[in-house]
This record gives structure tokens, sequence and C-alpha cells, in this order.
């Protein structure tokens, strides 16, 4: 699974920085701090997400029962990044 993470962290980073000048003001548009809080962003939501939270997706089924959605892990990867680097 680990090789599945890592592709993941590595696309949601390039989506990353490019909603995240429109969506996250606060964070500095240069490139090197939007790599560093996408970076962290996206290994937060990835690594949040259990092998068969991961399992599912893959295979296009909903989340295991309970647990958070996407978007909810997402919201609190970025508030967490946003604290680390004083956004």
């Amino acid at each position: 699974m680990a090789d599945i993470r890592a592709s993941m962290v590595q696309s949601n980073v390039q989506s990353c920085m490019q909603v995240t000048p429109a969506t996250e003001p606060s964070v500095p548009k240069d490139q090197q701090h939007l790599q560093a809080f996408c970076k962290c962003t996206s290994e937060g939501y990835v690594n949040g997400i259990s092998d068969a939270e991961l399992g599912a997706m893959i295979a296009g089924a909903g989340s295991a029962k309970g647990a958070k959605t996407p978007t909810q892990r997402l919201h609190e990867s970025i508030a967490q990044c946003k604290k680390k680097f004083g956004y």
C-alpha cells in the first residue's frame, strides 16, 4: 500500500499547489512555501486514511462506516498544517 500512498500524496500535492492560492489566501504564494504546505496537507490527509478505506476508495466504494469524510479529513489536515507553519 505504501506505493499507492506515495502516489496519492504526489498527485494531491500537485492539485493542492494549483488551488491553494485561491482557497487559502494566508499561505504565501511562492513555490517553496506552497510546496511545503501542500506536502504537509497531503501527507496528513493520505496518512489519515486506513488501509481498508484506501482499498474502498481504489475499488470505488464508499469509505468505511463511521469514518470521517475525505472533505472533513482534508480540512483537518489544512488546519493542522496552517497551525504548524503559522499561516
